[in-house]
């Protein structure tokens, strides 16, 4: 299965953006116990992953979308339309996982061109 990764100008404002918004999550009241995110964030599943690339991509005026199409007869794959910045792509017999993926890539390559 692919991995999702941000490369050149998007994957370091990313991890500007990473590192001034979720760093650290600090638990309990008193904020004693702290995990930090940084260390684990690239084993996270892609999906917590998406979450965070979507969340970045917001704040810099990046809009990705992905919409379920049609299913299929047996319904374990579906076609999606991928949305990056009004930017529609039809893909065809893919997974969810797959359409995540292939929308964080559009955005990257998107990020990358007008940096």
């Amino acid at each position: 299965m692919e991995a999702m990764k941000l490369t050149g100008k998007a994957k370091q404002d990313f991890e500007k953006w990473f590192e001034e918004n979720l760093y650290c999550l600090r638990l309990g009241s008193a904020g004693v116990h702290t995990i930090i995110l940084k260390d684990v964030f690239e084993k996270l599943p892609d999906a917590l992953m998406y979450g965070a690339y979507v969340d970045f991509f917001d704040s810099v005026g990046v809009d990705v979308d992905i919409m379920k199409y049609m299913n299929d007869v047996n319904g374990d794959k579906c076609d999606w339309q991928i949305a990056v910045n009004n930017s529609d792509e039809f893909h065809i017999q893919i997974t969810r996982h797959e359409a995540r993926t292939k929308a964080i890539e559009k955005a990257n390559e998107l990020y990358n061109a007008k940096s």
